[in-house]
């Protein structure tokens, strides 16, 4: 594989992967608008397989599906999609530098009976995390927001909980 496409994979599903989480910086969501311009513009046959892979990140058929669509529209080589990714990348590495919030509820084994609730939480990064859950009965989660002012799930909730 050409290795402009490739990085473009690379950047596409990593920042696919984690929007919305509130840790893509404004440069990282420039460069990949960027990116994404690029490959509208110049490669526009790539596109739907560019939207896919936002789709599905962490899906393979996604990434080979713009790979190819990539490659048979002429991407390979091309400066301007290489500069486009590269500050996409480097936006990306930025990242790991940044340093991230613990989680505000942290179980290496949950175990919930009846009714287990989160509501009404603010947090910077990650809300639950458990290596290994089993809920019993009624799972709510409810006025959940990270920084940034996203609710759970992304969507904003009105009040109305998740229930699992």
């Amino acid at each position: 594989m050409d290795p402009i496409i490739a990085s473009v994979i690379a950047a596409a599903s990593t920042i696919a992967g984690i929007a919305g989480s509130g840790f893509v910086t404004a440069a990282g969501e420039d460069a990949y608008t960027r990116l994404k311009a690029v490959v509208r513009h110049r490669f526009a046959a790539a596109e739907p397989a560019l939207l896919e892979l936002e789709a599905a990140p962490a899906s393979a058929a996604p990434r080979l599906a713009l790979a190819d669509r990539l490659a048979e529209a002429g991407a390979a080589g091309d400066a301007e999609l290489r500069q486009s990714a590269q500050a996409l990348l480097a936006a990306l590495l930025a990242l790991r530098d940044r340093p991230q919030p613990p989680p505000l509820i942290d179980f290496d084994r949950l175990v919930a009976a009846q009714r287990f609730e989160i509501s009404d939480v603010t947090a910077a990064g990650t809300v639950l995390r458990a290596k290994e859950a089993r809920f019993e009965g009624e799972f709510v989660f409810r006025g959940v927001r990270q920084s940034g002012g996203q609710q759970s799930g992304g969507q904003p909730s009105h009040g109305e909980p998740e229930k699992h």
